[in-house]
């Protein structure tokens, strides 16, 4: 009886409220505001800023399918299409990416003349300024097919549309400035750039100590209030050609001329090259990369405070400026040229695998290589799908600040290792400098890709899962910000409200983790009749509950301590990856109709991500306290681990269809520039040659029947081929279609080499 009693005790207390919010919710409340972590002033703005999408959908642990699903296709306008077809192909077939690093380090005149008058730089502003107004999928899509071609194009049209002036203007700035730079922009009158990082402040971009004094100055015998400007930055992209320079500061007032305050805080201005004081024109050199970055410094620079980007009323707004706009660029700058090189990787290698001989066999007939090629094409088609995704996402009119973070971490990681697996299968040849071999500047660029726009682990461990924590989680945020309220019994019934769906979401989350652990996310059920689809969906739902669940354990036992600990918020960031990851990979095996054809390279992706997914969360729970791991591991994997990398033969028939004309190939080339054979396009030639080599294959092999019977090993093909004409083993169309195809191979495997002089002239 008192055993039944206490249980009636707290039933009533937990079901009549008052009594709920007396007894349970009010300590609790009191315990939350000692815990919860202080978040400071740019935290909070980072918190504040963008938007919530699909990210919400995986931390709520039951991610709605339906909405994944009915994201639209992202498609190019007739207009967008005819662009890329158009002046895009035609940049691509002028540009020479070995003269371009080894000759002029730059772009050619022509080049840039062409860019400017072709609207290039004007991608994202509206057309009442001049603009393309194109949209984030087609700016995506014509950065990556420059960069299959050449990083330093791609960089330096990318800038301006994502990481210049035009975006901040075009949301904060005023009428006037608007009207008179934006068109200017759009036209290419102007080249931006935007100055952030200093020489302390890299990472840490808020405690940059460029400064900017409120002041007075007489200018034609009149009093103008202004800025006094000095500052010291540095790998400003363009910043040696800029005209129009972006600049983020700290504002201050000492004299109050604008009123109580000291500090105005970080403030963005729009300073025009020939300003008296600005010193611009060094140069950078990232990698051995030649795109135009470098140094700019400011001293004692006076500029009106109409110069402010938005005016007077955006003063100490531009940490809010930047975080909210510039993360869109991040989800779209350095993924999109990461996967322009990976597809034009999937075009080359792909193509020298079956070309390339060793052993009297393809080089694709090796395992070791189908293991390289297959993680070639499958990094490249996640990539790809993610960045689908994403510009999808702010296409909708979202700014997925934690997605965009996710997407530029996870591409650029992707194109690390897909380019090293490139190196790899080349060997030597990928070594050796040459205009024949593209390798070069693509291994080159993955560490500069790596570094900006947020180095991958300060992203990894701090951004994603840190920002991720308190933006898309669909109760902690709003449990903080009630919590710093002031007590009361509107806000304590607030916080009850809230609580209790938390609770009810831990309680449901850990029942469906338990249930997709029993059943490989068979009892998850999903409406699909594709039984491939459906496997992925399933997986989806167990690992994002069992993700969820995860948060919830570390939010638990750790409290505010949990944004310290590096390894752990590294390892969430991990599995936050992966279930973008797999969505994505999903959502573009949906959109492209669950084709039969894709199969192969979706199983690959599904298999791999999942088997990352729980090798991460293995690793995680290992690293918990033993309380708490034992009783997580129990519920997620209450039968152990499930998941399996891809099979042997798998990885075979994906690398066997990279390395030869199939519907994966095209598929994974899809947007590369492929449209010349001239030898200035290596990429584009090795693509036109590999049809050649496929259908003189029978020939080939015939010929090596033949060459068997010839008591003279040591002859050279041509005489080979020769013989085999004479003695009519090959007809002599055939004959010659082997004497071109040697030619051919001879040219592809060669490598380059120069005197002393040259060799002067090329190493910088």
């Amino acid at each position: 009886m008192d055993i039944i009693l206490i249980i009636c005790v707290i039933i009533l207390v937990f079901v009549i409220k008052p009594l709920r919010c007396q007894w349970f919710t009010r300590p609790l409340l009191a315990l939350y505001r000692k815990k919860v972590p202080k978040l400071s002033a740019t935290e909070r703005a980072a918190m504040a800023a963008g938007t919530v999408s699909w990210d919400g959908e995986l931390f709520s642990g039951v991610p709605n399918i339906k909405t994944l699903l009915r994201y639209p296709k992202p498609q190019l306008s007739a207009e967008e299409e005819a662009f890329l077809n158009g002046p895009v192909e035609a940049l691509c077939q002028q540009l020479d990416s070995w003269a371009i690093q080894f000759e002029t380090h730059d772009l050619s005149d022509s080049a840039w003349e062409y860019i400017k008058n072709q609207g290039f730089l004007g991608l994202i502003i509206p057309k009442a300024y001049g603009g393309k107004a194109f949209s984030a999928y087609a700016h995506s899509r014509i950065i990556s097919k420059l960069a299959s071609v050449s990083t330093v194009a791609a960089v330096s049209v990318c800038v301006p549309n994502s990481l210049g002036p035009a975006e901040l203007l075009l949301h904060y700035g005023t009428t006037e400035q608007k009207n008179y730079y934006l068109p200017r922009l759009a036209q290419g009158l102007e080249i931006p750039c935007f100055a952030l990082t200093s020489p302390v402040a890299g990472s840490d971009a808020t405690s940059i100590i460029d400064t900017g004094i409120v002041c007075e100055q007489i200018i034609d015998g009149q009093p103008v209030l202004g800025m006094r400007l000095n500052w010291s930055k540095r790998y400003i992209t363009l910043a040696p050609i800029a005209t129009l320079i972006g600049l983020a500061f700290k504002l201050y007032d000492p004299d109050h001329l604008l009123g109580d305050n000291d500090f105005l805080g970080i403030t963005c201005a729009l300073v025009p090259r020939n300003t008296p004081g600005v010193a611009i024109g060094r140069r950078h050199l990232p990698n051995g990369i030649v795109f135009q970055n470098g140094p700019i410094q400011g001293q004692d620079v006076f500029l009106p405070l109409e110069y402010i980007i938005g005016g007077k009323a955006q003063i100490g707004q531009g940490w809010k400026m930047l975080v909210e706009c510039l993360s869109v660029g991040r989800a779209i700058s350095i993924p999109s040229m990461s996967i322009g090189a990976l597809k034009a990787c999937i075009a080359y290698v792909g193509a020298y695998t079956k070309i390339r001989r060793q052993f009297k066999h393809a080089l694709v007939d090796f395992e070791g290589i189908q293991e390289a090629l297959s993680s070639l094409a499958g990094l490249t088609y996640i990539a790809d799908a993610m960045e689908e995704l994403a510009t999808t996402l702010i296409d909708q009119g979202e700014k997925p600040s934690v997605i965009s973070a996710i997407v530029k971490y996870q591409v650029s990681e992707m194109a690390r290792k897909g380019i090293l697996n490139s190196m790899d299968i080349l060997g030597g040849k990928g070594l050796c400098i040459g205009m024949n071999n593209p390798m070069t500047a693509y291994y080159w660029s993955v560490p500069i890709a790596i570094t900006v726009e947020g180095a991958s682990i300060l992203t990894r461990s701090l951004v994603i899962f840190g920002q991720g924590l308190f933006r898309s989680h669909p109760y902690l945020f709003k449990e903080m910000q009630l919590a710093e309220e002031k007590p009361s019994k509107k806000n304590l019934f607030q916080f009850d409200k809230v609580l209790l769906a938390h609770f009810k979401h831990i309680l449901h989350v850990t029942g469906l983790s338990f249930l997709g652990g029993l059943s490989k996310g068979k009892m998850l059920k999903v409406k699909t009749e594709d039984t491939v689809l459906a496997s992925a969906l399933q997986n989806l739902n167990r690992y994002s509950a069992a993700f969820s669940l995860l948060v919830e354990g570390l939010a638990l036992w750790y409290g505010g301590s949990l944004k310290r600990k590096e390894f752990l918020s590294s390892r969430m960031a991990d599995l936050l990856n992966y279930l973008f990851c797999l969505s994505a990979v999903i959502k573009k095996f949906y959109n492209d109709g669950l084709s039969k054809d894709d199969q192969v390279l979706f199983t690959w992706c599904v298999h791999t991500l999942c088997y990352q997914i729980e090798e991460t969360m293995i690793m995680m729970l290992s690293n918990l306290p033993f309380y708490l791991r034992v009783k997580l591991r129990f519920i997620i994997f209450p039968l152990g681990r499930q998941a399996s990398l891809p099979s042997d033969e798998l990885e075979k028939a994906l690398a066997k269809a990279v390395a030869t004309p199939s519907a994966i190939r095209t598929r994974l080339t899809l947007g590369a520039y492929l449209s010349s054979e001239d030898d200035k396009h290596p990429v584009s030639r090795m693509n036109a040659l590999l049809p050649l080599f496929i259908e003189t294959e029978p020939l080939w092999q015939k010929l090596l029947e033949y060459a068997k019977t010839l008591e003279e090993p040591r002859l050279s093909w041509a005489d080979k081929i020769n013989r085999a004409v004479s003695a009519g083993v090959l007809a002599p169309q055939e004959g010659q279609l082997l004497l071109q195809r040697e030619l051919y191979r001879a040219e592809i495997i060669a490598v380059s080499d120069y005197n002393q002089e040259e060799i002067n002239e090329l190493v910088l």
